[in-house]
């Protein structure tokens, strides 16, 4: 039932293509925050502090998410991940690093949880299993895909500004697929419990 949904395409493509921004971030941290002139202690302290803010970004846009539509939460969410790129390519001094962490990992940590969330009030509990197994090839596939992307880019510029860059416009095509992957409705779906 769930393959037949336009919903569910629409919200794959934008977590695996969220995946795949993550894991091209994450791994290319370290390297990008020494090229803007940050020691490498000052580098890893921005992502022990964007790590340590997942924390509260996960309560909060969980909270969000219980009191408010969970596509319209996980849309904006997109687009504040979308800032969040932008305001990494301002990176170039601690406060402005140590900014950015805490605003780029309380984004980060809420898109895990809205992730679980989603699925769960689109489709039910009962199959929920099967379905993140479906979906599961496009997001890990796409989770390999990150790091190799950033890193070609960066090896034919010696730069990260363009994928970053990059990065900004497919966080807002992630927000644009989850807007218009509206709930099912009862005559599509039979929802289970």
């Amino acid at each position: 039932q769930v393959t037949r949904l336009l919903s569910f395409y629409l919200l794959v493509t934008a977590f695996s293509v969220s995946a795949f921004l993550a894991t091209g971030l994450n791994l290319h941290m370290i390297p990008y925050f020494t090229d803007r002139g940050l020691t490498p202690g000052t580098a890893a302290l921005v992502v022990a502090v964007w790590s340590g803010s997942g924390a509260l970004g996960s309560l909060t846009l969980g909270f969000l998410a219980e009191r408010f539509s969970i596509r319209l939460v996980a849309t904006w969410s997109f687009l504040l991940l979308g800032t969040g790129f932008a305001l990494l390519l301002t990176v170039h001094s601690t406060l402005i690093g140590l900014t950015w962490g805490v605003y780029q990992g309380f984004v980060n940590g809420g898109m895990f949880i809205l992730q679980q969330v989603i699925f769960a009030d689109y489709y039910g509990r009962g199959s929920l299993g099967a379905i993140r197994g479906a979906m599961q090839p496009a997001t890990l596939g796409a989770n390999a895909l990150g790091p190799l992307a950033a890193a070609v880019v960066f090896d034919m510029t010696g730069s990260y500004v363009g994928v970053f860059s990059a990065f900004i416009f497919l966080s807002i095509f992630c927000a644009i697929c989850t807007f218009f992957a509206k709930p099912p409705i009862p005559t599509q779906f039979q929802v289970g419990s």
